[in-house]
Formats: structure tokens, sequence, C-alpha cells
């Protein structure tokens, strides 16, 4: 956790023990300037046994109830976080033309959002643009890779289960080191492709199986092989093949809908160079978006995990001040 209620943790940190110091230094010197008045508070301690053991019972709860929640919020944080790496791998930015849509915060159930997932039905932009936005930008990007991404429903044929919405993944040559193409995309020939393991999981894939693409009438394809989830292959169900196919498939010769880029650095510090990096893609951008998807889903899992260790706090504060308010009753 960085903030509590918008605090800087370390600046909170600081300024509690601060005021706690200033606590015990005027109990201090009350027990040592008035000492009569002083021992006579002690005494109600012992007077009143059962108050004395609710208010302390009451601050040990509320003491508890804050530190579950700093230790829920770093678990919450870490888990999210861990997700967004997961999926987007060396993937920092990705240029198309309408945006790609961000969940608005952290779900408990099964129906969030995938992390880096493409939109369904993305407009298509000459793949000129891809060659543009590496050789001018080394020093602060190290890989761009164009695709083609779009969504159609795709039925096995052995196993008769469909998915009405998946990820259909052209991806073409990757200029730089920093991202790498799915294992054995380039040995694919005519008719074949890979699936990753959340289409295959979901259909019942196994290598050799025949999918239908539904595009107006299906188009039968071939199962070459299964990659793991992640980076270019997808967060989500996905069919995977060469950018080629993928334009010809679509009828888009020399067009892409996505270009996915890897800033300097490796998965977790490339991020750090997202501001720079949007700003030299944003010159050969022309009209089209560039989105900081990484930087702006671990925005997301922050904001997810300081709105959890609030709510908790904000329990806790609540006990504090009944266990005050019961010293002075």
């Amino acid at each position: 956790m960085e903030t509590i209620f918008g605090i800087p943790a370390n600046d909170l940190l600081i300024a509690l023990l601060v005021f706690l110091g200033l606590i015990v230094a005027v109990l201090a010197y009350t027990a040592i300037r008035y000492p009569v008045p002083f021992r006579l508070g002690i005494r109600n301690l012992s007077r009143r046994k059962s108050q004395t053991a609710l208010i302390i019972a009451g601050l040990a709860l509320s003491t508890l109830i804050i530190t579950s929640a700093l230790a829920i919020g770093d678990t919450v944080d870490y888990s999210v976080k861990s997700g967004v790496y997961d999926d987007l791998g060396a993937i920092d930015e990705q240029i198309n033309a309408t945006g790609v849509e961000q969940a608005a915060g952290f779900s408990f159930g099964s129906d969030a959002p995938a992390a880096g997932s493409a939109s369904s039905g993305a407009e298509w932009f000459a793949a000129s643009v891809a060659n543009e936005a590496m050789p001018a930008n080394e020093s602060i990007i190290d890989a761009v890779a164009p695709a083609a991404v779009q969504s159609l429903p795709v039925l096995n044929s052995r196993s008769n289960l469909s998915e009405a919405t998946v990820e259909i993944r052209g991806l073409g040559s990757v200029s730089g080191d920093g991202l790498v193409l799915p294992a054995g995309l380039n040995s694919l020939s005519d008719g074949r492709v890979l699936v990753n393991s959340s289409l295959a999981e979901s259909l019942d894939i196994e290598p050799g199986d025949e999918l239908l693409l539904v595009k107006g009438a299906p188009t039968p394809v071939n199962v070459a092989g299964i990659v793991p989830d992640g980076e270019l292959a997808g967060s989500g169900p996905a069919v995977i093949w060469s950018l080629a196919s993928a334009q010809s498939f679509f009828g888009q010769p020399g067009n892409i809908t996505d270009i996915y880029i890897s800033n300097a650095g490796d998965a977790e510090s490339g991020v750090d160079g997202t501001v720079a990096a949007v700003a030299a893609l944003e010159s050969i951008a022309g009209d089209l978006v560039v989105n900081s998807v990484k930087a702006d889903q671990l925005q997301v899992a922050a904001s997810s995990a300081e709105f959890i260790t609030t709510l908790f706090v904000t329990f806790g504060t609540f006990s504090i001040f009944s266990g005050i308010l019961l010293i002075f009753l």
C-alpha cells in the first residue's frame, strides 16, 4: 500500500509516531509534575475493572481490524498487479483506432474484464504506422509488434463446443527483442493455427482438432498447437495465426487493428518509461489512440486495494472512537 485515505503511507506513519510520542510525553510530564492527579486517574483502572477490560478489548479489536485491512489491501494489490503482469507480459502500450476500455476496479466475480483483452470489431488502419514506431525511439521502446485482432464465434468440430466471442489474433513480425511471438507461429502452414490455453480449456481443444471460424460461412482451420496465455497470445480465448493470414481472411491486405509496444526494460520496470513512450508514440500516431494499458491497469489495481483498505480502516477507526468515548463516560 502506498497511500491510505489519499495520504502517502510513509508520511502517515511518521505523523502517527509523532502523535504517539506527544501523548507519551504529556503523560510523563503529568506524572512528574502532578503526581497526585495522575495517581487518582491510574487508580480508576483497578476500581472499574469491567469498563477497563471493555475499553482495552475494543481498542485491541480496532487495532486488529486496521492491521488486517492493511494486510488485505496489500494482498489485493499484489494479486491484481500479478494478473496484469501475467496477462500483458512485456506489453506496455497499445495503439489502435478506438482506445482500450479499462476495468473500473477490482471484481470478485468471474465476469471481471481480462487485462489486455482486445476490443471486438476493432477498426483497421495502415500497417505502415508500425514501421514508424520503432526506429526513432530505440532508447525508449525495445519492441513493436503489429497485429490484426477481431472477434468471431468459434466451434470445435470434435467436442461440439463453441464460444460466441473469440479473438482471432493475426501477429506480424516483431521489431526489437522486447516481445516474443508464440512458439510455432512462424512455422505454421496454410489452414493451421495456434490456440491459447484459455480457448483450449473452454472448447476442450487438442492438437489436430478442426475449428470452424464463423464469419458468414464457417471456415475450417486445423489446430497445430496450444500456447500459454499472456502477452501476444492474449489473456482471453484466442485463435492465433500470422498477420498475413488474418489480413487475407478478413479482406484487409496491408492493414492492421493494433500495435503492441514494449518499453525498454523488463515486464515490471518498463512501465516506468510510459510517459516518455506515450509522448514519443503520439508524434507518429496521428489520429490513432496511444493507450498506456499496463500503467492504467496497475493504477486500477492500486485504487482497488486502497478502497478496500480505507473501508476496513474506517471501521477500525469507529471502534477506536468508541473506546475513547468510554474512557470519559
